[in-house]
């Protein structure tokens, strides 16, 4: 089974993983998007499928847990567990996890044993959930299975080795979910579960030649909707009208609607694929990050006229993409963060991609082109403040003061962030060593309050992925 050794749990989630140089490599279309009026395995007359109110049961195919002795000839080595080794976060054991209150405010995290080598094949990975007091539970063991999504009722996780899978993060249960795959292997498969409880899955394929495919599947592989299925024309990655991944998309809380945005256009969707209706689109190659509000979703789009000025590519990005709340009722966006513009002396301008609000501050993030490069900015009106990063960390400022490698933003805690960020280490012989995945808690005016999990500057490993509850359309790096 990939990912769980019984004698664990497993719970929230979120994606820490390095952006490489050029972003994402995929193309998306210049014709008309195909968003079917409905899908063709619903009711004849139904445009809507009524959202579960129970959870889903567990999976089919039981598995035997853990081991942590074991014996060569006469001889017993016992392993301690990821919650007893020195290694790992200090965690609470998993028979104390509390089932029953994990959701909302909760972090699954992915960590790796933080060793001084980062090819060392002894280092282990463990699954650990920590709550809104930051008490750590230790869940299970992992084998290095990278993570889809976690369920809105914390119970199942997604993965794909090759089969798209669902497994059962208490008991250590797994089932698959048969999915109409590309021949060969040049394809990516993304996957999350539905809303509100994760009935059904939504699975991106996208074949890096030609084609994506947006469609919901039951867990036993019934496709339910075809919420798009599109070819791909080439697109250069300087023309602000390109999508990485060529649709993005993001559950209703409710479960009855979707909305996708592709490189023409935002859409309101039916949760069985047909057209509500369209909605702003405030820019070129918009993509949706999460729900904003209620009644609203972030999209990170580039703005129109500086695609158009002698300022588009001047740096090593594009740069110049805005953060906008589109309401799904079709309204007029709304801007969050400040226009670009174009001077003599402009050379690069942020590139907006994932935003939260923490009262009337955006913390906005950025992208940069290989491994640091990002930034967090946190914006009222046209003033930013950015956040400068862990204080025992490098890389350096011109002037020895601290700054952020490439922060994500994970999660907003009341009037604080949940930020996760890579930590290194110095020696003075070699410059900056490690590569630590750390999370932070973080405060609206850019302050760093504390570190969540362990930092060890100068190691390779710690936070490989944090996931939340929440929908969001986006994964993140620190490996």
């Amino acid at each position: 089974m990939p990912g769980v050794r019984l004698a664990a749990r497993l719970v929230l989630a979120m994606s820490l993983l390095v952006a490489g140089c050029g972003g994402e490599t995929a193309q998306v279309s210049t014709v008309p998007t195909t968003l079917p009026p409905a899908s063709t395995t619903g009711p004849a007359t139904a445009t809507t499928r009524v959202p579960s109110t129970t959870e889903p049961g567990s999976a089919t195919t039981t598995t035997g847990g853990p081991t942590t002795t074991t014996t060569a000839g006469s001889t017993t080595t016992t392993t301690l567990p990821p919650w007893g080794d020195p290694g790992f976060p200090e965690a609470l054991p998993p028979e104390a996890i509390p089932w029953d209150e994990v959701g909302a405010g909760w972090l699954l995290v992915r960590y790796r044993e933080p060793l001084s080598d980062p090819a060392d094949p002894a280092a282990r990975e463990a699954l650990f959930l920590i709550n809104p007091a930051d008490i750590v539970y230790a869940v299970s063991e992992w084998d290095s299975t990278e993570i889809l999504d976690w369920s809105p009722g914390g119970r199942r996780v997604l993965v794909f080795d090759g089969r798209l899978r669902v497994i059962d993060l208490r008991e250590g249960s797994t089932s698959a979910i048969p999915a109409a795959l590309p021949s060969g292997e040049g394809f990516r498969v993304d996957a999350r579960f539905t809303r509100p409880l994760g009935r059904d899955v939504v699975v991106r394929i996208l074949d890096w030649d030609d084609h994506v495919r947006l469609e919901t599947l039951q867990t036993d592989g019934t496709r339910l909707a075809l919420l798009a299925d599109f070819d791909l024309p080439s697109y250069d990655y300087s023309d602000p009208e390109y999508v990485a991944v060529g649709i993005t998309w993001l559950y209703a809380p409710t479960g009855t609607e979707v909305v996708v945005a592709t490189s023409d256009r935002i859409s309101l969707l039916s949760n069985l694929g047909a057209v509500v209706r369209p909605l702003d689109t405030p820019g070129l190659g918009c993509t949706l990050s999460r729900w904003w509000d209620e009644r609203s979703v972030l999209a990170a789009c580039y703005d129109r006229d500086w695609a158009a000025s002698p300022c588009w590519y001047q740096g090593p990005g594009p740069g110049g993409r805005l953060l906008w709340s589109v309401p799904i009722d079709g309204s007029r966006a709304t801007r969050l963060t400040p226009e670009p513009v174009c001077t003599p002396d402009t050379l690069e301008v942020p590139t907006y991609g994932d935003g939260l609000p923490v009262g009337r501050v955006v913390a906005a993030q950025s992208r940069g082109c290989c491994g640091c490069g990002g930034s967090l900015d946190f914006i009222v009106g046209d003033s930013v403040t950015p956040w400068t990063g862990y204080a025992d960390s490098f890389p350096r400022g011109p002037l020895g003061e601290s700054q952020a490698c490439s922060p994500y933003l994970i999660a907003a805690r009341g009037e604080h962030l949940v930020v996760g960020d890579t930590v290194f280490g110095w020696d003075p012989d070699h410059g900056a060593t490690g590569w630590l995945g750390a999370l932070f808690e973080v405060a609206a005016d850019g302050t760093t309050r504390r570190a969540i999990t362990p930092v060890t500057s100068g190691h390779y490993g710690g936070v490989l992925q944090v996931f939340t509850n929440e929908e969001a359309a986006l994964t993140v790096g620190l490996w």
